[in-house]
């Protein structure tokens, strides 16, 4: 009976002891790699090599995995057929703009290789029309390129604005319970890759935000959000642009809820056609993206608070608290008078007197406005709103002298 057991443990401790052996011969977890940031002017700015070759980068969620100007060299050109046309508004619109290249050492950070033997976007000097200001624009602010989410495909991306550093994972960390419903646009690393969205609500009405760490201010709405919220917005038409301020009752985004604030819109976010939440609100959160695949899919965007937040109704760039307009115009004292720097469209300056951005109000009766102070411009103003008669002055944006009488 001993002998019979004896015979049949054997070979079960033989598998077992064989089975702990190969277990220790498994190659462990990889350990995280952490890569250090800077938040300089509003930018997160990373420094790496492409290719061999060290530069300062912008990292930016926004952009499309890794474009640089930098000389390099040993490139091999991918030809056009590796990046197909499909119907998809980033793909149409920067199909033209960059060269693609194949690159054996693509991204190496704090002497870690982070990915190897990829594809790259080489940004020439003279690019499209519409996006001759990309090159331009990292130049001026000392980049040589953008690096995308994109490049660290294949892991859980902890964003830490707390410790300033990202860390990649091959397992998921421990810490982020909070989420917000989100999709990504992502088509694979040899395909065009896309963006990253979380859903939030704007007066109910539900928008996918595009998350952009390239993009300084907090929002950037785009003209056509006033299509479907408040009806009653008023354009500002400024030297430089044109854009509206709707009000709201609520906006709610990743547990931050803002009551009756004001959105800007703007054209920069008209030629993305999306909603952009920017450097400005995301560095107010610590984040956990999953990049475990590039595939298009609905997911969740993981996060916490980066610090506790004290002051509940933060005023950020593009959404702030309404000021009050005591007329339809901005201006400035100058030596001349009044020059006009913004209209408010609908205001009876605008559509009465017909004022525009660049004018100067010279006088009014006959009496020079030169060296009044804004509160007796005001009164004019309403004495003429209230159906009052008069003679204002102007000097248009060329120079020239007109009357505008009432």
């Amino acid at each position: 009976m001993f002998s019979l057991k004896r015979t049949t443990l054997f070979p079960f401790c033989f598998v077992l002891l064989a089975a702990l052996n190969s277990c220790a011969s498994f190659p462990r977890s990889e350990p995280p790699i952490v890569i250090p940031f800077t938040l300089e002017n509003r930018r997160m700015v990373i420094y790496a090599e492409v290719n061999g070759v060290e530069g300062r980068f912008l990292w930016d969620t926004g952009a499309f995995d890794v474009h640089t100007f930098i000389p390099l060299e040993d490139l091999t050109p991918i030809s056009e057929p590796h990046f197909p046309l499909v119907k998809s508004y980033y793909i149409v619109r920067s199909y033209y703009i960059v060269r693609s290249y194949y690159i054996e050492d693509a991204i190496v950070i704090n002497g870690q290789t982070i990915r190897s033997g990829s594809i790259i976007r080489y940004i020439p000097s003279h690019t499209h029309p519409q996006w001759e200001w990309v090159a331009p624009y990292l130049m001026d602010n000392g980049f040589d390129g953008i690096l995308g989410i994109a490049m660290f495909h294949g892991w859980w991306v902890e964003v830490s604005f707390s410790t300033s550093n990202i860390i990649l994972h091959r397992r998921r960390p421990q810490g982020f319970a909070n989420f917000a419903p989100a999709y990504t646009t992502f088509r694979g690393i040899y395909y065009w890759p896309g963006a990253f969205f979380v859903r939030g609500t704007v007066d109910g009405y539900p928008v996918y935000f595009l998350l952009d760490t390239g993009m300084p201010p907090a929002f950037n709405f785009p003209h056509f959000a006033r299509e479907y919220l408040d009806p009653d917005y008023r354009k500002i038409i400024t030297l430089d642009d044109a854009f509206y301020e709707i009000p709201t009752s609520r906006i709610s985004l990743m547990g931050d809820v803002f009551y009756d604030k004001t959105i800007r819109t703007n054209s920069f976010a008209e030629d993305f056609g999306v909603v952009i939440v920017g450097l400005e609100f995301l560095q107010h959160y610590d984040f956990l993206f999953d990049m475990r695949t590039l595939r298009p899919r609905r997911t969740r965007l993981y996060y916490r608070p980066s610090f506790a937040r004290t002051d509940a109704e933060r005023s950020f760039t593009g959404i702030y608290s309404p000021g009050v307009d005591y007329f339809g115009i901005r201006i400035r004292l100058e030596e001349q008078g009044f020059f006009v720097s913004t209209v408010i469209a609908p205001s009876f300056e605008h559509d009465e007197l017909g004022l525009m951005p660049g004018m100067t109000l010279t006088s009014f009766n006959g009496r020079s406005l030169a060296g009044l102070e804004p509160i007796e411009l005001s009164t004019i103003l309403a004495y003429l709103k209230g159906g009052g008669s008069g003679e204002l002055a102007v000097l248009d944006a060329d120079g020239t002298e007109r009357v505008i009488v009432r």
